[in-house]
């Protein structure tokens, strides 16, 4: 098969808060199961990353600042080219911390503390969903057995060990 056509068929996952902990485990399961990855970060990407197509996908953005997420949807639909995006996943998120990084409760966090986390942890990803996956959601159709079975299956293996007593909306994005 021609390099191009591979390319053409090949799925694009777009990940927030890629640069480490569950983002960078996430980059390294899409990567190997050949996934084009988009990363997003507010850290440029490191020098010493082993990814390999790390500086051509990766984005540099600040989603706690609204003008710098909508500079980066556009940077994003630029990459694609006009191909399909066909995920995004909205891992970046911030909690507010007090000094010795002890988490700080309702009533001794500031109202500034917390317009940043929901610029970060709830604008962001709706901006990021409205500006790239809207036509498609939801997506104006049944699921069909079959994609539900898959959810199920992956909730029961070792895939899904880590998830407990979660609700798992297969919903064709009705619930977004």
């Amino acid at each position: 098969m021609p390099n191009s056509q591979a390319n053409q068929q090949r799925r694009t996952l777009l990940l927030t808060g890629a640069s480490r902990g569950i983002g960078h485990a996430t980059v390294k399961r899409f990567s190997a199961a050949g996934w084009r990855v988009i990363t997003c970060s507010r850290h440029p990407f490191p020098e010493n990353c082993p990814w390999e197509a790390g500086p051509e996908d990766h984005i540099q953005v600040d989603l706690a600042n609204e003008a710098n997420t909508l500079e980066a949807i556009a940077e994003t639909k630029r990459r694609l080219d006009g191909r399909e995006l066909h995920a995004l996943v909205n891992n970046a998120a911030i909690s507010p911390k007090a000094e010795g990084g002890k988490r700080l409760g309702t009533l001794a966090t500031s109202n500034e503390d917390w317009h940043h986390v929901f610029q970060v942890n709830f604008f962001a990803p709706i901006m990021l969903a409205r500006g790239l996956i809207v036509e498609q959601i939801p997506m104006h159709r049944l699921g069909t057995p079959d994609e539900v079975a898959k959810i199920i299956y992956v909730l029961c293996t070792d895939t899904g060990s880590y998830v407990n007593g979660a609700e798992i909306h297969i919903n064709g994005g009705e619930h977004v």
